[in-house]
């Protein structure tokens, strides 16, 4: 015998907790969903069965570790919610005279403005 187990693991919410931390809160959850769910098919005594896992794992780049490379050289500009203190989004703007904006992010928006560097050297970096 053997058991197929298809598993969909947690989104990021937001992109704005998620480049808070490196791994992010959204990475900790799903490994430990993850954990949860191969304990529970290992550690069971009436499943003698070999298994297989597949299924959308919801894998995410190291959101912070991305963000602060893309923007090294960049001023950092955030804009409040109306009269609440939380993050509405995060804007990442050209150090010279330009300001031209490179990042954007809000909750469900990461634009970066120079493509180019995901394309080249097919993303190696």
């Amino acid at each position: 015998g053997l058991d197929l187990v298809n598993i969909h693991l947690f989104h990021d919410a937001s992109n704005l907790i998620a480049v808070n931390s490196s791994p992010s809160i959204y990475s900790a959850n799903r490994k430990k969903a993850l954990r949860y769910v191969i304990n529970r098919i290992s550690d069971s005594p009436s499943n003698p069965f070999p298994f297989f896992l597949f299924g959308d794992f919801n894998f995410r780049l190291d959101t912070l570790t991305l963000v602060q490379r893309l923007t090294i050289e960049a001023d950092v500009v955030k804009v409040m919610k109306d009269r609440t203190n939380e993050v509405e989004k995060i804007i990442f703007e050209e150090k010279d005279d330009g300001r031209q904006m490179l990042l954007q992010i809000e909750e469900k928006l990461f634009e970066y403005v120079h493509q180019a560097v995901f394309r080249k050297d097919n993303g190696r970096a």
